[in-house]
């Protein structure tokens, strides 16, 4: 007789080992997932509350408070959010927090989809990203316990020194709180893909890479009786589909030409990508695998899929650079237009908070636009492997340089030109339909243009790798 895993505590077990937490809610019954995401829901919920309990305790302190000052300040507001008519103030924060981290769990599992993806559908995998994403709540809260005391602690020092004090502190450790977000979502991906390697792979059948022909049952020192090309070729770790120069070297350097090889010719790039995971072992029957096709390159023998995720880290890192540059240049340029003696300190705290949350809108962009692309793939199965799906959107992240080179240049375009977007269409008819300038408007036009441009773009991917042969 078999017994299910003990479910309940995934939450604070994923602290240490996430995938083994991820694993054991995903084989629970309903009864587990209800009292899982209550252990990881709950004490997120209230912690959040005391915080903004907290928060608004500090906005009545004097004007110049002592440490024995902050906790008749906390107990006067929570006398007033927990007294009262019911529902209480409290209450009803708590509950809209359970609430909304209960929908914010659905939407975070829904955006992890295509590490989760594997040939069992798509409910299974969105079972796998949901049990990952419960099991980082334990980490969550250690997280929001860290960076909410160090805010509060902040905010009381420049209470204490000065109500005219510089934003460099609190915009820090927001910055820093939305750098913790990104590593969080991070490692939930990483999570769910660890959970989904334990499926086997597709049934789908090795097939020539040459002409599509099935392998099945042929030995590596044969050839494709269709077209005559080494099954070894197809088969072992020489495949022709040894990935590019940067996966096999793996510069910096080389990862920025392969997002420009993504973004301009994403055909050539995706026709050499390999995806299939080979078998444990390959390399023992293929006559080949130590001497590559003239001209190739040294194939990598390492899991496509961590390949990718390297790759889409550096591009992140190399993109938050150049947020962080031009997000220092304007704030230069503007400092010489207008200000009066800006401090360096501060237009480091402005450029840092503004380059981590357009990294993060850029997350959660990407990341919805493979959700997407996912759902399709998995619904009408147009890959052999759905888990394919998390390498094509790791090295989908090149195309963000797309929506930051046209960004900027509007922006560099607005300060140079100034309102030229609203003297264009006219300044009265932009104030009586739009409300205000028009600028705003183009730049959020673009960026949906941009992004409707992109979920064509993957789905030409997907079908352009479905007749690759594979």
């Amino acid at each position: 007789m078999s017994r299910r895993p003990i479910a309940w505590p995934a939450a604070w077990r994923g602290i240490a080992q996430p995938v083994a937490a991820a694993a054991a809610l995903d084989a629970a019954g309903f009864l587990g997932w209800v009292a899982a995401g209550a252990a990881g829901l709950v004490p997120l919920a209230l912690q959040t509350a005391l915080l903004v309990l907290a928060m608004r305790a500090l906005d009545h302190l004097p004007l110049t408070p002592a440490l024995t000052d902050l906790w008749p300040a906390f107990v006067a507001e929570y006398d007033v959010w927990i007294t009262g008519p019911l529902p209480t103030p409290a209450g009803s924060l708590v509950g809209w927090l359970l609430l909304g981290g209960a929908l914010a769990c659905g939407l975070l599992a829904w955006l992890t989809l295509p590490f989760a993806a594997r040939a069992d559908g798509l409910l299974p995998a969105l079972r796998r990203a949901l049990a990952s994403v419960i099991s980082s709540l334990g980490l969550l809260f250690l997280a929001e316990t860290l960076l909410g005391g160090l805010m509060l602690a902040v905010i009381f020092a420049v209470i204490k020194t000065s109500r005219t004090a510089g934003p460099e502190g609190p915009l820090t450790v927001v910055a820093g709180m939305g750098l913790t977000a990104l590593l969080l979502a991070r490692r939930i991906g990483q999570t769910a893909a660890g959970l989904a390697a334990r499926i086997p792979p597709a049934a789908d059948p090795p097939r020539c890479e040459g002409c599509g022909y099935d392998l099945t049952h042929r030995p590596s020192d044969e050839r494709c009786p269709e077209c005559a090309r080494e099954v070894a070729r197809s088969l072992g770790v020489s495949a022709d589909r040894t990935g590019t120069p940067w996966t096999c070297r793996g510069t910096w350097t080389l990862a920025l030409a392969c997002a420009l090889q993504i973004v301009t010719s994403p055909r050539a790039f995706y026709a050499r990508l390999r995806l299939r995971e080979h078998p444990a072992g390959a390399a023992d029957h293929d006559p080949e695998a130590d001497n590559p096709p003239r001209g190739g390159d040294p194939p990598r023998n390492d899991d496509p899929l961590r390949a990718a995720l390297r790759f889409s880290l550096i591009q992140y890192v190399e993109l938050g650079l150049g947020c962080w540059i031009c997000a220092f240049i304007g704030i230069g340029l503007v400092s010489a237009a207008s200000w009066t003696g800006s401090r360096t300190t501060e237009a480091i705290a402005i450029c840092t908070f503004s380059t981590v949350m357009t990294v993060g809108l850029a997350w959660i962009g990407h990341r919805l636009a493979g959700a997407v692309a996912a759902t399709i793939w998995i619904s009408r199965r147009t890959l052999p492997d759905a888990r394919w799906s998390a390498i094509v959107t790791e090295y989908e992240t090149a195309f963000l340089w797309v929506f930051f080179v046209v960004q900027w240049l509007l922006v560099l375009s607005f300060y140079l030109a100034e309102d030229w977007v609203t003297n264009s269409v006219g300044r009265a008819w932009a104030w009586r339909v739009l409300g205000g300038p028009a600028e705003p408007f183009l730049m959020l036009g673009l960026i949906l243009l941009l992004g409707m441009l992109w979920l064509a773009r993957l789905e030409r991917i997907g079908r352009m790798i479905r007749w690759a042969n594979y």
